[in-house]
């Protein structure tokens, strides 16, 4: 790869290629279309000002990118030319991903009925590397849970009991075969805050590719999308909301339940407040803070041991800021 001296990027070889290396640094190898969907605005700035952006734009500064050896693809695939000694295992791992999705979500399906059972259970949203594509044999089954307001905790206790009870449920120690195809719940919100804090560019990634497979009032999907529509400030596209009223992935219609219904009856009222606010007393004593880890009434963030995914984040970015500026 060529150290680019004396060269003025335009705003969208910018953007590109920060979009491209914060994916990379990700192990996500996008095509043309995804760089497409994804781009960031420049420098991540909120301020930048906002122009439209077509997929031929795209196409043609990519192709400008590739002859200043700045930017490879391979088989459609695109990753930095710093990259390329592993270009193949680069391209074999994006056509297993894509081999090994329909495959786990077949899995995750099986799963998805137990959420019916859960009190105050508002709607469920799979996230992770199942809906960003970065999934391995090894991959456990990230969930964003949204909340009763007012009952976050009774929620968290609950869903904890019952996924481990069935034995699928992620615990911390659980890594590589031992987490394989568990349920990791590791983020909840209350409907009634349903802005999320986390600005760092891949919980916006992951926020960007939501999908729901369950919710209580179809209403719940524009509310989420409506209470964060700052993400739009950090994108040229977010295209999240279309992708999710048209996903084709599996999911369950509500029904009603008695023993959820029982539960909610019984924890209703003065009741469930007192043992909403036993259950957050207890449980955050328990969650060490951190950026990627933190709980407040509304919203519960759980994760922690990101340590080893964001000195990759830093290698990768380090060495495309010393190659290129």
């Amino acid at each position: 790869m060529k150290t680019i001296k004396n060269y003025t990027f335009s705003s969208l070889e910018e953007s590109i290629l920060t979009t491209l290396a914060c994916s990379n640094a990700l192990k996500i190898y996008p095509t043309s279309f995804e760089l497409f969907s994804l781009l960031l605005k420049p420098k991540l700035s909120r301020n930048c000002a906002v122009r439209s952006v077509s997929y031929s734009d795209v196409m043609g500064t990519l192709e400008q990118l590739e002859a200043l050896d700045l930017i490879h693809v391979d088989r459609g695939f695109y990753f930095f030319s710093f990259l390329r000694p592993r270009t193949r295992s680069f391209s074999t791992y994006r056509i297993q991903t894509d081999k090994l999705l329909d495959q786990k979500w077949n899995t995750l399906a099986r799963y998805l009925s137990w959420f019916r059972f859960l009190p105050f259970l508002e709607g469920v949203f799979v996230s992770g590397s199942l809906t960003i594509g970065t999934v391995q044999e090894d991959s456990d089954f990230d969930f964003l849970l949204v909340s009763t307001p007012d009952h976050l905790y009774t929620l968290r206790l609950f869903s904890v009991c019952v996924f481990n009870l069935l034995g699928i449920r992620r615990k911390p120690h659980h890594k590589g075969k031992t987490a394989r195809n568990k349920v990791c719940l590791n983020h909840y919100l209350s409907l009634g805050e349903l802005t999320m804090k986390n600005r760092l560019f891949e919980g916006m990634l992951l926020d960007t590719h939501l999908v729901p497979v369950y919710v209580r009032n179809t209403n719940l999907i524009s509310e989420f999308f409506k209470a964060n529509e700052w993400i739009r400030e950090y994108f040229f596209r977010t295209a999240f909301q279309e992708r999710v009223q048209y996903s084709e992935r599996p999911h369950i219609p509500y029904r009603f339940s008695l023993v959820r219904e029982g539960f909610e009856w019984f924890l209703d009222g003065r009741m469930g407040k007192i043992f909403e606010h036993a259950v957050y007393t207890w449980q955050k004593r328990r969650i060490p803070e951190g950026q990627n880890c933190f709980a407040t009434p509304h919203e519960l963030n759980l994760h922690p041991h990101l340590e080893e995914r964001y000195h990759r984040l830093d290698r990768i970015l380090h060495e495309y800021f010393r190659r290129l500026w």
